[in-house]
This record gives structure tokens, sequence and C-alpha cells, in this order.
């Protein structure tokens, strides 16, 4: 309940605030207006707020030993719930999503071709699921009382780090210079290819497989750990 209030009431408060203003309607920068750049940098967030929220929901599972009874069950099963997760997180975020472009659109007046709204969207869902697998893994290792908050506080920390909020530009030198290597800003890079142009796609690229890599790597070792702890 507290991710959905996160994602849907917000972003469109912060768009609001930045963007309803009448001069961003008429500014253009690259094939969009500088409301549509502020919903697409919502977006991002958006999206990584739905998919962090599986850790979270991992952790309670974890603590009712719900895993451990799926376990015993066999592999479909688990795999049945680990894609449920997901398909829930996704789903999430899409609503996320039509509502905060529908305030964007509707209500402020964001400008940008639906070809490259649906690339917007896509990056950041896809780019998104990486921060679920980062979640997954802090659920299955930390305990289930601070995995919410945990997974929380890091993906803010790699939000705000990554541009998401504040331009990397604005940010002080060593600040902007380590979050061009965070996941965040490599969503950014792509999804904002229509305002800004395709910058940096191949280091975005790998930033991006590179922290999948880790984060993935993280959640099968947190899994395999879990099978040794017992139903509470």
């Amino acid at each position: 309940r507290r991710s959905s209030l996160l994602i849907a009431i917000f972003p469109a408060l912060l768009l609001w605030v930045f963007a309803d203003h009448p001069v961003d309607r008429r500014v253009h920068v690259g094939h969009g207006n500088v409301v549509a750049l502020v919903v697409a940098h919502l977006a991002s967030y958006v999206t990584i707020t739905a998919m962090t929220a599986v850790g979270s929901a991992v952790a309670e599972d974890r603590a009712r030993g719900w895993l451990r009874t799926l376990r015993t069950l066999g592999v479909a099963p688990l795999r049945c719930y680990a894609t449920a997760r997901a398909l829930g997180a996704v789903v999430l975020a899409a609503l996320g999503l039509v509502e905060l472009e529908g305030v964007g659109i509707l209500g402020l007046g964001a400008h940008l071709s639906p070809a490259n709204w649906l690339l917007v969207n896509g990056v950041c869902l896809a780019g998104a699921t990486i921060f679920a697998m980062g979640a997954l893994a802090i659920g299955t290792f930390a305990s289930p009382t601070s995995a919410a908050q945990l997974a929380a506080v890091a993906a803010l920390i790699l939000e705000f780090a990554g541009g998401v909020f504040v331009p990397l530009s604005s940010l002080p030198h060593t600040i902007a210079l380590v979050g061009s290597d965070t996941p965040a800003a490599a969503i950014l890079a792509i999804a904002l290819a229509p305002f800004y142009g395709a910058h940096d796609l191949v280091h975005a690229g790998v930033v991006l497989v590179g922290w999948g890599v880790a984060f993935t790597l993280a959640a099968a070792l947190g899994y395999h750990r879990t099978r040794s702890e017992r139903a509470r």
C-alpha cells in the first residue's frame, strides 16, 4: 500500500510542482517539450519504486515461511511465485506510468510522439527490473522487518546519484562522476534519447549489464541462503 501511494501520488505532485508553468509547454528539448522531459525523469522513479517493492514482499513471504513451503513443492511452484511477483511489479509500474503520463499530457500539456513515449516507458520498465533483482537480494539477506526500508533507501540513493531528481550536470562533480555509473543514470541515458540524442548508449548498456549481473548473483546467493531457514 505504501508503494502504491508513492507511485500514484508523489510523482504526480512533483510533476505539478516542477512542470506546471506555461513556459514549460512552449520550450522544446529535442523531440519533446520541458513537461515531457520532467515526465520522463519521473517515469524512471515510478518504475524503480515499483520494482523495489518486490523486495519487501519477498521478505514478508520469507518471514511467513512461504518460500520454504514452495521449495518443498518443487521448482515449478517457486518459478510461478517469482513470475507472479515480477508481473505484479510490472503491472504496478505500468499503472503508475499511465497515471503520471495522463497528468502530464492531459493536465500539463506534455508533448512527445507516441513512438517516443513507448521508448521512454519500455526502457524504464526493462531497466528497472535490475532494481527488482537488487530488492530480491535485500529481501533474502536482510531481516523481514528492515528489508523494505533498506531496499527503499538503497533505491533512493541510486536514483539521486543517477540524476533522476536532479540532472547529473547540476550535481557536484564527484557525485556526478560516481552517479554516471549507477543503473538509474544508465536507464535515463537511454530513456532520454528522444530529448538529448543517442549519446553514451554503449556505456549505459555496459553499466546496466554489470549491475544486472551483480544483483542477480546476489539474489541467487540470498535464495540459497534461505534454504537453511525454518518457517517461523
